[in-house]
């Protein structure tokens, strides 16, 4: 059993009122541990800062009128381009 107390380090941030909504959101679907949540995302901006050529990509995937967004942090390698003819 360890002896004496535990004491978590604690931060503040001070968020405006118009994001306020995106945390109630983020709280929500985190199961109420919005700690971990912002946790993770500060190492997914980490790593997307440090990762020398690495950034968010999105890409916009589908067909016959029906697409969706999907985004993921990496490195372009080429670009193409769709041509309608």
């Amino acid at each position: 059993m360890l002896k004496g107390k535990w004491k978590m380090p604690n931060k503040t941030i001070y968020v405006p009122d118009a994001d306020l909504s995106v945390f109630d959101k983020a709280q929500k679907l985190s199961g109420n541990n919005l700690s971990a949540t912002i946790v993770q995302a500060l190492r997914l901006f980490i790593k997307a800062k440090e990762g020398k050529g690495f950034t968010q990509i999105e890409v916009t995937v589908g067909e016959n009128g029906t697409y969706q967004r999907k985004r993921f942090i990496g490195k372009e390698l080429i670009r193409t381009r769709h041509l309608k003819i």
